[in-house]
């Protein structure tokens, strides 16, 4: 909590009083959240002091584009559940220029709606679309590129809100906290769908153990051996099967040998 007050000294000039309490509570509560339910609650629940439509946040691996790989794509907070279908389906988020211009750089991107459309001319029809489903024009997207981890990224999107410096500022500073506690939840949800098998190979592997002294042990194909740990990789967003595992050991997934 005093991390997070020292931080706020930097918006002192921005928000009120009222605004910094909200604000922490705000992030305490997004820091506990133990499951999608309650952080899309808790998302939502901005709209005590700032007005809103629509609140989400989205985070994926990222492809080698930087845009944002359709199997690998966590929601958090609320949108209009129609319109995600159509951008499902269509694949939306390859042509996107809020996720196009989100993740040529490092760290922090503030996209203005209006203003991207006006710079990509070509995205009107995309934009013309998304206002049928109430996704107003007077939004704003808050980006972030992973520093330590630039094969994933976030953004927190901001529908039909009032743009100015103490709305830009609020939605600049929860960014980093709504993407952690997203990542965080999303490997819960892989914790839980690892098999036991995934983890033991993965623990063996970590050891130092052979692919071929693997399979020996449990009698099973060198192949089999292959697939299982390639397996555990996909689950976890990982590039390969060093990556997977210090994933799996970071999140607690696996415990070190």
């Amino acid at each position: 909590m005093n991390t997070i007050n020292s931080c706020l000294d930097d918006y002192i000039k921005v928000f009120t009083p009222h605004d910094a309490t909200f604000i922490i509570e705000f992030l305490y509560n997004v820091e506990n959240c133990q499951s999608f339910a309650t952080l899309n609650h808790t998302i939502d629940s901005l709209k005590h002091i700032v007005e809103f439509d629509w609140c989400y946040f989205c985070v994926s691996r990222l492809g080698h584009d930087n845009q944002f790989l359709s199997d690998s794509i966590t929601l958090s907070g609320i949108w209009p559940e129609e319109w995600l279908k159509r951008y499902m389906a269509k694949n939306y988020h390859l042509k996107d220029p809020i996720v196009h211009e989100t993740f040529k750089t490092n760290g922090f991107t503030v996209l203005f709606w209006e203003a991207i459309q006006n710079r990509y001319p070509e995205s009107k029809p995309f934009f013309a679309e998304a206002t049928e489903f109430s996704m107003k024009i007077n939004s704003i997207s808050v980006g972030i590129k992973d520093i330590y981890n630039s094969s994933f990224g976030g953004v927190l999107s901001i529908v039909g809100t009032e743009i100015n410096n103490r709305s830009v500022s609020l939605f600049k500073y929860i960014t980093p906290y709504i993407y952690r506690a997203t990542l965080k939840l999303r490997m819960k949800n892989k914790k839980c769908i690892l098999s036991e098998q995934e983890k033991i190979f993965l623990s063996l592997f970590g050891c130092g153990i052979k692919r071929k002294l693997i399979a020996e042990e449990f009698n099973i194909s060198l192949r089999r051996v292959g697939q299982v740990l390639e397996q555990a990789a996909t689950k976890l967003d990982a590039h390969n099967t060093v990556h997977a595992f210090n994933e799996a050991l970071t999140e607690g997934i696996i415990k070190p040998q």
